[in-house]
């Protein structure tokens, strides 16, 4: 066995801590992985767009102006690409001197659907192209999936290769990892899982919509939803966004049975789906990017022991169905009646979940899955292609047809175009001999005519400039005359104006005069008014301090002989309380006595022997529990005088 040193270079990093990962990244893992299997020296090539900054120092990130440069260095005897869009990073080894060693290109996906829905429109004319020409570079290409080999087969005849013997090969997906022990703990038989990157070609909506609504009316049931906004390195223009934002609705509905999950590392999410999930989801509304993918989710789903319900039809369907590993749906309806059934039936889950893991294990071999690259990479050779695509051939073929048409049409209009050139120029000069002809003899009458003209032009000017001339005579008599008619008019109507205007300034002045005589009397007038209206001002200020003085003592005598009296009739007042109340505790204790005699007379006659006689202590003092009454008879007749 040789060992040869391989170079993997791709646009998606493979799992790494802490990180999600993607589709491609599982891919790019599982080629590593093959080569390893077998020995082979692997130098991992990373975008270093899709690289983390804690990835670690056996990926090499690189850019595509750079990549060239660093396999030249790396001197791989192999390339493998994980995906076609590379190629045209690789370099020109004629013109730049690029690596010119075996390539091999691994077909994850249809890279161009995909690019379709990532626009949102209809242009896979470059992509056609930049495709045809970067699979005809290739010596093996690879498919991850049955389905897949049908369709890359005619993207690999139109490449220049030989439909007979095309270099196209089945690697599957392999289980990224040893298939674990399925945990035997009882788990509620209705744990839905979801995962993935939201890409736009992917539209659950309506899958997730179900799956929801399932699990909120069923006891014991979940829905976890792990997805994450993919990468986006290298896209020049803004990624449509599909259903994912409806899903986010979705989602967000009533209850606590339902959870999304937003971006979660890939060791977190493969621990969820080995410890927690029971079932998986990989649905999706059909299309033709998702009918031909042969899903990275999957192979991980079924490493995790967890059964699969997919659409019908897809790349996983058959195998899923045959195996007992999982289950397809052709509608909602389908699948809301298949989730009810196994929430009813967890025996159905739990066979299922057997079956899973036994395909993964099947999987888990990554000599023999990937079979194909090994062999070739043993012996790698170039299989015989055209020098151009297929597309290209046709192209030329029918620009040689046209060429061929376009020189006979040629032929044809040169000589149609002589003989017509030819009659033309006869006809030309008959008509230019005729043309001279006929101006020369139109000059000539023409010539006649202008000197008539001419002749008769000049003897009405002639009788016009006397007739002018006479007229011009007259007009400047006339004018004369009504000028100095104007010029005396205005003398005499400027005379009169000026008299008048010399009136009226007389006039004017005296008026102004006599109004100043008025204007200075009445200032006068003010002047004395303002002197006698401040003197009156003084007197009335003066006034008004003195009265405020008055009225302030007599206030301040006011409220002296007001407090002299309030003291007064408070102390008359509180004489008369103090003689109210020594009445009332003399009356009162004449109560006290007379109630105390009483009781003693009342005890005297109640008892006999020797507690005849007044209830007092030897001394002739009074008992405890009499002075009690008292001090309560007193204190109730303070309460009630208060």
């Amino acid at each position: 066995m040789t060992r040869r040193r391989v170079a993997v270079v791709s646009s998606c990093a493979p799992p790494l801590d802490g990180h999600p990962v993607t589709g491609g990244g599982l891919r790019t893992a599982q080629l590593v992985a093959t080569l390893r299997a077998d020995k082979h020296s692997v130098t991992t090539l990373i975008e270093a767009g899709a690289l983390p900054a804690d990835a670690p120092d056996g990926l090499i990130p690189f850019e595509h102006a750079t990549l060239t440069d660093q396999l030249r260095a790396a001197k791989p005897q192999v390339i493998v690409l994980e995906q076609w869009a590379l190629a045209a990073a690789l370099g020109d080894p004629a013109a730049d001197g690029a690596p010119d060693v075996p390539l091999v290109i691994d077909l994850h996906g249809s890279l161009l659907l995909e690019n379709v829905y990532r626009r949102g429109t209809l242009d896979v004319v470059l992509d056609g192209k930049t495709k045809l020409d970067a699979l005809r570079r290739a010596d093996l290409l690879l498919v991850p999936a049955a389905a897949q080999l049908h369709h890359f087969a005619s993207w690999a005849t139109l490449a220049g290769f030989d439909p007979r013997e095309l270099p196209l090969a089945l690697l599957p997906l392999a289980t990224p990892a040893a298939v674990p022990t399925p945990r035997t703990d009882p788990k509620p038989p209705l744990r839905l899982v979801y995962g993935g990157a939201r890409w736009p070609w992917i539209d659950s909506l309506d899958a997730l919509r179900v799956a929801a609504e399932v699990v909120r009316d069923t006891a014991h049931a979940r829905l976890d939803v792990f997805t994450y906004e993919p990468p986006r390195h290298g896209l020049p223009f803004e990624e449509d966004l599909g259903t994912w934002p409806e899903v986010d609705d979705v989602l967000r509905g009533p209850g606590r049975k339902v959870t999304a999950h937003g971006r979660t590392p890939h060791d977190a999410w493969l621990a969820f789906i080995q410890e927690d999930a029971t079932v998986a989801l990989d649905l999706w509304t059909p299309n033709p990017e998702r009918m031909l993918a042969s899903t990275t989710r999957t192979i991980e789903f079924l490493a995790a022991g967890l059964p699969v319900i997919t659409r019908s039809g897809a790349c996983w369907a058959e195998e899923l169905v045959a195996t007992g590993a999982g289950w397809t749906v052709d509608s909602d309806d389908d699948l809301r009646v298949l989730l009810a059934d196994l929430s009813a039936h967890p025996k159905r889950v739990a066979a299922a979940s057997w079956e899973a893991t036994e395909l993964a294990r099947r999987r888990a071999d990554h000599a023999a899955t990937g079979a194909a690259l090994l062999e070739f990479v043993q012996s790698p050779h170039r299989p015989p292609r055209s020098p151009a695509t297929l597309v290209d051939a046709i192209v030329a073929v029918r620009q040689a047809h046209l060429d061929e048409t376009l020189r006979s049409h040629d032929a044809a209009h040169a000589d149609e175009h002589a003989r017509l050139v030819a009659a033309h120029r006869a006809q030309t000069e008959a008509l230019r001999e005729r043309h001279a002809a006929e101006v020369a003899e139109l000059r000539a009458g023409r010539q006649a005519e202008l000197a008539e003209v001419r002749a008769e032009r000049k003897a009405e000017v002639a009788q016009l400039a006397v007739e002018h001339r006479e007229e011009l005579r007259r007009r400047d008599a006339a004018a004369k005359a009504e000028a100095d008619r104007v010029r005396a008019a205005n003398d005499a109507r400027f005379e009169a104006q000026a008299e008048a205007h010399r009136q009226e300034l007389v006039a004017q002045h005296a008026a102004l005069a006599a109004r100043d005589q008025e204007l200075r009397e009445a200032v006068e007038a003010r002047d004395t008014w303002h002197g006698r209206w401040k003197a009156d001002r003084a007197t009335e200020k003066e006034e008004r301090v003195r009265r405020q003085v008055e009225s302030q003592a007599a206030m301040t005598a006011r409220e002296a002989a007001l407090r002299a009296e309030s003291e007064r009739q408070l102390s008359a007042l509180r004489t008369q309380l103090e003689a109210e109340r020594e009445a009332v505790r003399a009356e009162l204790q004449a109560r006290i006595d007379a109630f105390e005699a009483r009781r003693v007379v009342r005890l005297a006659d109640s008892v006999s022997g020797a507690f005849a006689g007044p209830k007092r202590a030897p001394g002739g003092r009074i008992t405890p529990a009499t002075r009690l009454a008292k001090l309560w008879v007193e204190h109730a007749l303070d309460r009630e005088h208060d």
